[in-house]
């Protein structure tokens, strides 16, 4: 058995503030389960790529993306009472869109 694990330095830059539970903390806790846990030895790690902007079109209209790339590269802020975002949140979210499914 194999197990996909997607992941990319760029997602420890989506600063979502110290109370968030979206943090790089997050990201290394579970790497270090991993490490520790029976199914390391399965786990193959890649580095995915940015989803284009017809790719992210396919759940998205192209008005949203736009207007979430622009929100995030004046700063980001609070899209929602839960969801935060930043500068670098638009990066991380484009490499996250592509490491869920690498076929597409």
């Amino acid at each position: 058995m194999v197990i996909l694990f997607g992941t990319h330095p760029k997602f420890s830059e989506h600063d979502t503030g110290s109370l968030h539970p979206e943090s790089a903390e997050r990201l290394l806790a579970v790497r270090r389960g991993i490490d520790v846990s029976d199914v390391k030895d399965a786990i193959e790690y890649f580095l995915p790529e940015p989803a284009t902007v017809e790719q992210m079109s396919r759940v998205h209209e192209p008005s949203y993306i736009e207007a979430l790339r622009r929100f995030c590269l004046m700063g980001g802020g609070m899209l929602d009472p839960d969801t935060a975002a930043s500068v670098a949140s638009w990066e991380a979210a484009a490499i996250g869109r592509r490491g869920w499914n690498r076929r597409s």
